[in-house]
């Protein structure tokens, strides 16, 4: 009789345990490119943003760059796992590993003066610098700009000579799609002359994107769930539910 009963409970619990897991199944539409739910649309916003979300909790995401356009367009995508607790939902990358992401080494006292940035991959193989642009303190170098292109690098070595530049942003060469602003910052203002950093990628920017990354679905569209900024609608990323 006991054994009836427990095998009842099962078959009554399991649908329900179904429903709430699949509510997140579908395809989802970067909502800022709905331009008809915006007053003044961003301009910059002109490549999409698309999940499908599987019940197998499987899901992919891509971004596309002028997906309209008669051109041929540039895509990056990426495919992960899900989980969902209560009305949240957990994306990770593939196979639920968490990506180590970006490791800075400080070396002090070198034998050179200024400060010299090397990049490597997860194998301390050198990766080549596709850009570099440096912020200024110097009206004159900085010419009104908020940020300048920076020469003084070869193909994975970046030399900073010039005391007046504050920040350094960079872009190795895979890290991410051409498309995508995804530049890696280093803050310069309280570096000493004579050091080497070293910084380390063990993963390309499109799987750190996933990293524990969580939303809720509220009235059809999944909103990020933000800590970390004083305004999240302006900071983080909202997908409509494609019906």
């Amino acid at each position: 009789m006991t054994d009836m009963k427990s095998r009842f409970l099962i078959i009554i619990f399991f649908p329900f345990l179904t429903f709430g897991q699949n509510k997140f199944v579908g395809e989802y539409r970067h909502l800022l490119h709905l331009t008809d739910t915006l007053e003044k649309p961003a301009p910059s916003y002109v490549y999409n943003r698309h999940f499908t979300i599987n019940s197998d909790h499987s899901f992919v995401y891509y971004e596309e760059e002028n997906p309209e356009a008669f051109i041929p367009s540039i895509r990056e995508s990426f495919q992960g796992s899900w989980k969902s607790k209560g009305d949240t939902i957990i994306f990770y990358n593939e196979d639920f590993k968490e990506p180590k992401g970006i490791k800075f080494n400080y070396i002090k006292n070198q034998n050179f003066k200024g400060i010299k940035v090397i990049v490597k991959d997860f194998k301390e193989k050198n990766l080549n610098v596709d850009h570099c642009l440096v912020d200024s303190v110097n009206l004159i170098t900085k010419r009104g700009q908020m940020y300048v292109e920076y020469k003084n690098f070869n193909l994975n070595t970046i030399n900073i000579q010039d005391s007046c530049y504050t920040f350094l942003y960079f872009r190795p060469h895979g890290h991410c799609a051409d498309f995508r602003d995804c530049d890696i910052g280093i803050n310069l203002s309280g570096l000493e002359s004579g050091t080497l950093v070293e910084v380390i990628c063990y993963s390309p920017d499109m799987s750190m994107k996933f990293h524990n990354k969580q939303y809720i679905l509220y009235r059809n569209i999944l909103h990020e769930v933000s800590t970390s900024c004083i305004m999240p609608d302006s900071f983080t990323d909202n997908f409509i539910k494609i019906k």
